[in-house]
């Protein structure tokens, strides 16, 4: 499927073609209140960077409306290949402003809503834009975690309505947070999706993030919208966020205000992984019989690891995969190591001896893994990852050296 258009485009061909429209909503008599809805995050896995939409009220058809660009679903024609390959299609839809905001007030989710100071003109404008884009032509896009998302199109939107103070105000100020601590900040109640998640990530998500890619998270969306200053009719500055309001406290699902320093709980989930493998393989003892379902299932784990990375590089459009050097601790070899290690266990003959050597291998890429962090260019935050895999590689080895000796 092609790259939907992104909004800034998309707001050129709404000018460009509405223009009439726009301006004769400028001319409404009944003042339109527009307000940024946030929605923390949530507990399922798509809900962890939480939600947030548009609210207009008031106008000539008083109305009370959301708009929201975080719709999606299952039941979209080969929905997890798409996903796989970074080909999301996502859209944007209206709905009834105060069932939809009542029914995130009672999910357990923190609900603040900022009333925009807009004038007359870009309310009008951004209500126009907001009716063009929902519509079957214009409403789908390719969703892009980091660069394309719900919050993402709201910022754009409201940039486009403000002339580009938005982005003038934030697109060189740089937060605290990269793309990867922000992630992990907000996934680490969950040690396997967390672990998951910093694996696959690659070195694009190190860099630490300006004010305007901080918003891509609708937390950090709010928090510059209540920063930015507008002109005033009368000439002055004031604050574009004029009132805000908490709709519900939520509690359910808290926030961490640092991420949480893992590395060495994954250092002693290594040590106990490559503790087992090296004491069960050397064992003259009925513990050896462990150490060929537990080398068997290390190595699978690891080298499928190793082949979601490989082909989230080679063939998917999620960028943020790309050039992943935890492919150093995970890789294709130790899926050649699996079927090598009965004859490991059995002590003699090729396949054995491969064993040994695929096992080698394995160490080896893991230490040159962290040699090359002396390199300027190998600059990934990995140490979550190397911490675990390399003592458990090299327990992998002294398993497999200590069953062949054993032999």
């Amino acid at each position: 499927m092609a790259r939907h258009a992104p909004l800034a485009s998309l707001w050129l061909a709404f000018t460009l073609a509405s223009v009439a429209a726009a301006q004769s909503s400028q001319e409404t008599e009944s003042p339109l209140a527009i307000s940024l809805v946030t929605i923390g995050p949530g507990g399922a896995v798509w809900e962890r960077f939480g939600h947030n939409m548009l609210r207009v009220r008031g106008g000539e058809e008083q109305l009370d409306r959301v708009w929201d660009w975080g719709r999606f679903s299952f039941d979209t024609e080969r929905f997890f290949v798409r996903f796989a390959q970074g080909d999301l299609r996502y859209w944007m839809q209206g709905a009834d402003g105060e069932g939809v905001v009542g029914w995130y007030a009672n999910t357990g989710r923190t609900v603040a809503e900022q009333r925009l100071a807009l004038s007359p003109a870009q309310a009008g404008q951004l209500l126009e834009f907001l009716r063009w884009n929902d519509t079957d032509e214009h409403r789908y896009y390719q969703y892009h975690y980091y660069n394309d998302n719900c919050s993402t199109r709201i910022r754009d939107a409201l940039d486009a309505v403000l002339g580009g103070a938005l982005r003038a105000r934030t697109d060189t100020v740089v937060t605290r947070w990269s793309y990867r601590e922000a992630t992990k900040r907000l996934n680490q109640h969950n040690p396997i999706l967390y672990f998951g998640l910093t694996t696959l990530l690659a070195s694009s998500t190190d860099k630490k993030m300006t004010g305007w890619e901080e918003m891509f998270l609708p937390g950090g969306l709010a928090h510059w919208v209540r920063e930015l200053t507008v002109i005033g009719p009368d000439g002055g500055t004031r604050p574009l966020v004029e009132a805000e309001t908490v709709i519900a406290a939520g509690g359910s699902f808290p926030i961490p205000g640092e991420p949480s320093r893992w590395w060495p709980g994954f250092l002693v989930l290594g040590v106990l992984i490559g503790g087992l493998l090296t004491a069960t393989g050397r064992s003259r003892s009925g513990a050896r019989r462990l150490f060929l379902p537990a080398a068997v299932l290390y190595a699978l784990g690891a080298g499928v690891l190793g082949l979601v990375m490989a082909l989230l590089w080679v063939v998917s459009g999620h960028e943020v995969a790309w050039r992943n050097e935890n492919l150093w601790q995970f890789n294709l070899v130790a899926l050649a190591l699996v079927p090598m290690l009965p004859a490991a266990m059995r002590g003699g003959g090729p396949r054995a001896g491969a064993a040994l050597s695929l096992a080698r291998i394995i160490v080896g890429c893991s230490v040159l893994g962290v040699l090359l962090k002396l390199l300027p260019v190998f600059n990934q935050a990995n140490w979550d990852v190397i911490v675990l895999a390399l003592p458990a590689n090299v327990g992998l080895l002294l398993g497999v050296l200590g069953a062949r000796s054993e032999k």
